[in-house]
């Protein structure tokens, strides 16, 4: 949850820095480019040559802000240098051609199928699947696995690439927008709600541990019912504790009224 939460800040801290970025650079840095590009480019035709004058003058660059591994200044003739020295592509058509990135997001945020079937890729047969299918190939011409074979069975698929098969996990170095990130938080903490795989695996531990209080119920049937407990407390005594004047009051009235009989 750590990480979730340190992803979702790191995507606020870019939005803010690309927010103050763009405002930077549309209010002042622009519009001086604006004016100075035109003076940069005057040029003097003298006869037998022409000049610039006004070459010296530098364009301001744009404010960029670099931040962590997720946000860098790099323009898009560095990307498209990047790829090619990479060998891959940000924007090929074939996903298998795409950079590391560039797939991760069209393996684990596609609403098709895409993670399912990758992930069977590392799914192998299991040793009974492999024993079966070895049974069914020589049949009945051995009736027992030669020991050396048994541990080859027991070892296949024990060596997984945990690494290439756990991709979505790196889904918060900016491949995961920033609305997808607060909806994962969120179902992070709706599935607090929901029953865990294990609690069915809990009962019998359960079942183990409870104590029994039948030892403690009477089985007389024929006895009489306990007495109802005493009223030590009722809504007179609530009236006379809350208005004891207006309760006196009351009560002399009524005896006003109604005399006692004698």
């Amino acid at each position: 949850m750590a990480d979730l939460m340190m992803m979702i800040l790191d995507k606020v801290a870019v939005a803010l820095i690309s927010l103050l970025e763009t405002s930077v650079n549309g209010a002042f840095i622009d519009p001086i480019n604006k004016l100075l590009k035109p003076m940069k480019d005057v040029k003097i035709d003298l006869g037998f040559t022409s000049i610039k004058p006004f070459d010296f003058i530098q364009l301001i660059g744009r404010l960029c802000i670099p931040y962590k591994d997720i946000k860098d200044c790099k323009s898009a003739q560095d990307h498209a240098d990047l790829a090619a020295l990479l060998g891959c592509s940000f924007t090929d058509a074939s996903l298998w051609k795409r950079c590391y990135y560039e797939r991760v997001k069209s393996i684990c945020l596609q609403d098709d199928d895409a993670l399912e079937r990758y992930q069977d890729l590392f799914e192998g047969p299991t040793s009974t699947d492999l024993q079966a299918q070895f049974q069914e190939i020589v049949g009945d011409s051995f009736q027992t696995i030669d020991p050396s074979m048994q541990a080859l069975f027991d070892g296949a698929n024990q060596e997984v690439n945990v690494a290439a098969q756990d991709i979505c996990s790196d889904l918060g170095r900016g491949s995961l927008s920033f609305d997808k990130a607060i909806m994962a938080c969120l179902f992070h903490h709706v599935e607090g709600f929901c029953p865990s795989g294990d609690d069915d695996e809990n009962i019998p531990t359960f079942l183990k541990t409870l104590r029994w209080k039948l030892d403690e119920v009477v089985w007389d049937w024929a006895a009489t019912p306990p007495p109802p407990p005493p009223v030590v407390h009722g809504s007179f005594e609530d009236l006379v504790q809350a208005d004891p004047e207006g309760m006196e009051l009351a009560r002399d009235k009524i005896l006003e009224l109604w005399p006692q009989l004698s």
